[in-house]
C-alpha cells in the first residue's frame, strides 16, 4: 500500500533540498503543499509539479551530480561505492519505490547521500554511501 502525502523531511530526502529551502520554495510559491496538524504534507502531483519547474530543475540537476561529484573528490574508500541507476516504471512503482527507500534510510543510521528523481515513467536514482547500506538499497530495486 502506498502513501498519499509525503512529509516535508521525506520530499528533502527525495530532492536533497534542505527543509529551509523547501519552506522558502513554499513562500515563493514553487512548491504547493497542505499543512496537516501542523505538519507539510505533498501530494505526488503537487511533487511532480515542483519537480517540473524550470526555476528548480536545475538546481537539482546540480544537487544530483554532486553526489557523484562529492564521491569522487573525497578519495572513496574501500568500504563505500556510488551507483546511478535509470528505471522505466509506472507511476505506482515509482511512488512505492520512494517510499521505501526514504524508510530505509530514515530508519538507518547510514553515512549516505541519496537523489530521486522522475519523469513520468522515468526515473533515475543516485546513491553513494557505505557499501552494505548502498547493497540493501540495490538489492529493493
Amino acid at each position: 500500500m502506498t502513501k498519499d502525502f509525503y512529509s516535508i523531511n521525506e520530499l528533502s530526502t527525495i530532492s536533497g533540498f534542505t527543509t529551509r529551502s523547501l519552506r522558502n520554495f513554499i513562500q515563493m510559491d514553487f512548491l504547493k503543499g497542505e499543512k496537516f496538524n501542523g505538519e507539510w504534507r505533498f501530494s505526488l502531483k503537487q511533487i511532480e509539479d515542483f519537480f517540473s519547474n524550470p526555476n528548480i530543475k536545475e538546481g537539482i540537476k546540480s544537487k544530483n551530480n554532486s553526489v557523484v561529484y562529492n564521491y569522487l573528490l573525497n578519495k572513496p574508500e574501500n568500504d563505500k561505492i556510488c551507483s546511478i541507476i535509470d528505471l522505466t516504471l509506472t507511476p505506482n512503482e515509482i511512488k512505492t519505490l520512494s517510499e521505501k527507500i526514504c524508510k530505509m534510510i530514515n530508519d538507518s543510521n547510514a553515512n549516505v547521500e541519496f537523489k530521486f528523481s522522475a519523469h513520468n515513467e522515468n526515473v533515475r536514482i543516485i546513491i553513494a554511501g557505505e557499501k552494505n547500506f548502498v547493497k540493501q538499497i540495490l538489492l529493493l530495486i
